[in-house]
């Protein structure tokens, strides 16, 4: 592990291209992606090599590369012809990024303006979700709110949250969260259940939102969104899995992404592991650790990526180990390494997670790869959801353990 991350944050830092439009070359279904965005775009990589500097031994060539980073970025903040609020195609995760990056640097003045880019995002819009819309925006002011302590930031995640509550679609006591038909956009009307578009990522917004405000509606309309998913879920043996459309709808969502991140297992399993967390009911923990026997069924047939891979299934079972204290989860993501280590490409002796012709992204590309892989090796949270407290010691996912039905939110 310690050679192929070694390689490939070097490959990282070598692939840099200040001088042309597009900072790190990317897939080429990318399209015309915001340049400064985080999973397609500059803010991603920027992410993972400044979570690099600060736990490898050596870290001054990378230093160097986020410095440049930080400058190509903060350049063209504001060149784009609108902001958008999303966390992996707007603005907000690049706000997010822009602000680790400029603390790592001890550069205050970029830290000021990675908070101010934030609070120019637009409060409303037509997407409630993670990728593009207003969930995803809300998780970046935590995370900022987090790190600067500035109260602008949580009222304004408090306003995104009542804006999610009251775009949400009630059939019933489920809860769902479909883009809105009208959206200038290629997701307009769908309507889905996994982290990225749909239920699972809506909710662990509002869950994070519920543990620094005391207003019951996000809490209520969390849980909303976890036991809609409990209903939803179908079990093939012990391996939880969901439908692409919620409700029944028919989903535009790839094949590709149905178990992972973005919109299968994985991603709903990251949500309903902090929601048992935040609950202590059993039940979600239970749903949570099928959806980590989905995952690990699924594994030799997945691409490497973040969003649609093995990194991101990766980042869950390193989630459920830390949320749980069962190590078994741990070595579940070992195994997910091992299979990306079997993948790798070797080209005149440097060990990459890319082939040499494709991308450095974070979404399809090595950085959200070598991400997963820092994390494992070297430890830290969940790249891109806010801090989220210990489970209690008395909790306890053993066969003995019992539900007292306490929420410590």
């Amino acid at each position: 592990m310690d050679r192929l991350l070694a390689d490939g944050l070097a490959d990282l830092c070598a692939g840099m291209t200040p001088d042309v439009p597009v900072l790190w070359r990317r897939r080429s279904e990318a399209g015309d992606s915001d340049d400064c965005a985080a999973w397609y775009g500059a803010a991603g990589v920027l992410a993972t090599l400044a979570r690099a500097a600060r736990v490898v031994d050596e870290p001054a060539e990378l230093r160097d590369t986020v410095k440049h980073a930080v400058a190509w970025i903060d350049e063209r903040l504001y060149a784009a012809p609108r902001l958008l609020p999303g966390l992996c195609f707007g603005r907000a995760g690049t706000a997010w990024a822009l602000h680790d990056a400029a603390s790592l640097l001890g550069d205050e003045l970029t830290t000021a303006r990675a908070v101010a880019l934030a609070r120019r995002l637009p409060l409303r819009g037509p997407s409630p979700d993670v990728t593009h819309g207003l969930a995803g925006a809300g998780l970046a002011h935590l995370h900022l709110w987090q790190a600067s302590g500035d109260p602008i930031l949580l009222r304004r995640a408090r306003v995104y949250a009542e804006e999610v509550v009251a775009a949400a679609r009630r059939d019933g006591p489920d809860w769902y969260w479909p883009t809105s038909p009208r959206a200038d956009s290629v997701l307009a009307g769908i309507d889905v259940y996994g982290f990225a578009h749909g239920v699972a990522g809506v909710g662990a917004f509002l869950l994070a939102v519920a543990r620094a405000d005391p207003d019951g509606r996000f809490l209520a309309a969390a849980a909303g969104a976890g036991d809609t998913l409990a209903r939803a879920a179908r079990f093939d043996g012990t391996a939880a899995r969901w439908p692409a459309g919620a409700g029944g709808t028919h989903a535009r969502v790839p094949a590709s992404s149905i178990g992972h991140w973005c919109g299968g297992s994985a991603g709903i399993g990251i949500f309903l592991a902090r929601l048992w967390s935040a609950t202590g009911e059993r039940r979600f923990a239970d749903l949570a650790e099928g959806a980590a026997v989905a995952v690990r069924q699924d594994m030799w047939g997945a691409s490497l990526s973040a969003c649609c891979g093995l990194a991101g299934d990766g980042q869950f079972l390193l989630d459920l180990a830390e949320l749980t204290g069962e190590q078994r989860y741990r070595v579940q993501a070992e195994e997910i390494a091992a299979v990306i280590h079997a993948q790798r490409h070797v080209v005149d002796g440097v060990e990459l997670v890319r082939a040499p012709d494709t991308g450095f992204d974070y979404g399809h590309g090595s950085a959200g790869v070598l991400d997963f892989l820092l994390r494992l090796r070297h430890g830290g949270a969940n790249p891109w959801l806010p801090a989220w407290p210990s489970v209690p010691s008395d909790r306890s996912l053993s066969p003995q353990a019992t539900n007292d039905g306490s929420t410590d939110v």
